[in-house]
């Protein structure tokens, strides 16, 4: 593991510790994709649209990684969860 796993693992853990651990239903699953969603859709409107970034080749290249994250944590969050419906 490395530096970087170490300190998702802490985050996780602190999470864990702050909001608590509870077992997760299929509404949970439809929370996050919902609430996944509305962030990429958000990035893609709000900021890869904005002057600002979209003339700025950092801005827009961080925006559209912060995009595609999300985007694949909403296909993560599906495909895990139609297998759980399977």
């Amino acid at each position: 593991m490395n530096e970087n796993e170490d300190a998702i693992l802490e985050m996780q853990k602190i999470c864990k510790k702050e909001y608590g651990i509870i077992e997760t239903t299929e509404f949970h699953d439809h929370e996050a994709l919902h609430m996944t969603s509305f962030l990429f859709q958000s990035i893609d409107r709000e900021l890869m649209g904005h002057p600002s970034i979209y003339q700025n080749f950092d801005r827009f290249k961080l925006a559209n990684e912060a995009f595609s994250k999300l985007f694949e944590l909403y296909n993560l969050i599906a495909e895990e969860h139609m297998k759980e419906r399977n």
